[in-house]
């Protein structure tokens, strides 16, 4: 494992967490929650997805530190192809991590109005596993 490799993948990590954080922040700052302006409605989600599981918030907090933990673990032997996705995955669980520590449940601030509200860590680790996907399907095919 080269160092440099390494200190790309957690400085890329580290800044997608930061914007993560920087724009729950600016949310919080700005709106109330279940207030909405535009595009965006300020929402904390003790649940995942789609609201499923309300209230499950330490239950995620293990999952995702076991999560993070897998992947750094597989980070060593991981192909460059995977790292990408992985290192979003990675941002977006600790985005996310943060939230239910040290906010009781995920700040969540897009609302597009066909779709449950989210926000950038959400993103990030929905891009991330699709992209793996794609990758799995481009191996088999």
């Amino acid at each position: 494992m080269h160092k440099k490799n390494w200190k790309t993948f957690f400085s890329f990590v580290l800044l997608l967490v930061i914007i993560d954080q920087f724009f729950k922040i600016f949310f919080m700052r700005t709106l109330e929650f279940g207030s909405s302006f535009s595009i965006f409605t300020l929402t904390k989600n003790t649940g995942t997805f789609y609201g499923l599981f309300k209230n499950g918030n330490l239950f995620f907090i293990f999952i995702t530190v076991a999560v993070i933990i897998a992947v750094l673990l597989y980070y060593k032997g991981m192909e460059e192809k995977h790292k990408l996705p992985f290192a979003l995955i990675l941002a977006g669980g600790i985005g996310n991590l943060i939230d239910r520590v040290f906010l009781g449940g995920v700040i969540d601030f897009i609302d597009l109005k066909i779709w449950p509200i989210f926000n950038l860590a959400d993103s990030f680790i929905t891009i991330g596993i699709l992209w793996l996907v794609w990758l799995l399907f481009l191996k088999e095919a």
